[in-house]
């Protein structure tokens, strides 16, 4: 009787390691076509039929991608959670999608449990990026979404926030606004939001521009905060010209109340958001806004998490995406 082929006589043939041959079996998808060919060769040439109990010892990941979002109601984090699902399906892999509700009992429990390696990955996006969570970096691929880590060996996604500051500012200058008719809402007064307030500090410094204390106010992303944010603005001593937010569904939620006050947008204040939501263009007025693209952001997350597991000797990987200002109706130009 001739001596079955054994996985090890497939890798010997095809001139590769028996990972490979495992990773050919099992997932091909994270091979190369070359690599792929020769290793099928070598099984048809072989005959070799491997084992079910020991493709199930050997299997040892779940397939699953987990991504952590501190809102799933979040219109920027349902793009980010649709591009990432998008790019991991076509791989067959899942994506458990957890939402933190910014709740630190929430993010411990989130933690305990990824903690048991039922993924082969996470997805830490805004908020949800903690570096209470970076430690997971020790157990399996990390990448953070919108926030820096303290530690150099986690993976990142991130809008160039000096860039889109630069094209902030140098606009509302082009459009006749002096700095003390600035204000700028920024979201929760987390590490997200700290980030983003470093860098509107960095850019006003190279700008030599300084906006008042009393005209930068942290919130919540919540259109109902965004709404709160301009009553607190308009009801100051010196309420500002123009007000800035980081998100467009606050902005929303700004115009709003503006229109409650009984002001006219833009003549009597401008407004101007953040991410471009699907909904912005048909609000009225149009909310001119800085534009970037979340659902891709989330293909790069679930990119890099892909990589890392194929190969997990890589250089740390980063991509920067970059923002466009859609300008459109609801920031007047004081010049005309």
């Amino acid at each position: 009787m001739n001596k079955k082929a054994t996985i090890t006589d497939v890798a010997r043939l095809a001139g590769v390691g028996k990972t490979t041959v495992s990773r050919v079996l099992n997932t091909p998808e994270l091979a190369g076509i070359e690599t792929v060919k020769k290793v099928l060769s070598a099984v048809k040439t072989l005959d070799y039929k491997p084992s079910p109990i020991a493709r199930a010892l050997n299997d040892t990941k779940s397939r699953t991608i987990s991504l952590v979002v501190p809102n799933v109601e979040s219109s920027t984090m349902a793009e980010i959670i649709r591009g990432a699902m998008q790019y991991l399906t076509e791989r067959n892999y899942s994506l458990l999608v957890l939402d933190s509700s910014e709740n630190y009992a929430t993010e411990r429990d989130y933690f305990c449990l990824l903690q048991e390696r039922m993924t082969d990955g996470v997805i830490f996006c805004y908020g949800s990026a903690k570096e209470s969570m970076e430690p997971l970096r020790d157990l399996m691929p990390v990448v953070f979404v919108e926030s820096s880590s303290i530690r150099d060996d986690i993976d990142q996604v991130l809008v160039d926030g000096i860039d889109a500051f630069h094209k902030l500012f140098e606009y509302l200058s082009s459009c006749g606004f002096k700095q003390e008719e600035i204000a700028i809402v920024f979201g929760k007064d987390d590490r997200f939001s700290r980030l983003r307030f470093q860098q509107c500090q960095r850019v006003l410094d190279e700008l030599g521009m300084k906006l008042s204390s009393g005209h930068i106010i942290f919130n919540n992303w919540r259109p109902e905060d965004g709404y709160d944010a301009m009553k607190e603005l308009l009801a100051q001593e010196m309420p500002p010209e123009v007000v800035v937010y980081f998100s467009d569904v606050m902005a929303l939620g700004g115009m709003r109340a503006a229109h409650d006050l009984g002001l006219n947008l833009p003549e009597d204040i401008s407004v101007l958001g953040f991410n471009d939501v699907r909904f912005s263009a048909y609000y009225q007025p149009s909310l001119t806004t800085l534009e970037y693209k979340p659902e891709q952001m989330g293909i790069a997350a679930a990119k890099q998490i892909l990589n890392r597991i194929t190969n997990s000797d890589l250089p740390v990987q980063k991509d920067i995406f970059m923002t466009d200002l859609q300008i459109r109706e609801s920031v007047r130009n004081q010049n005309n």
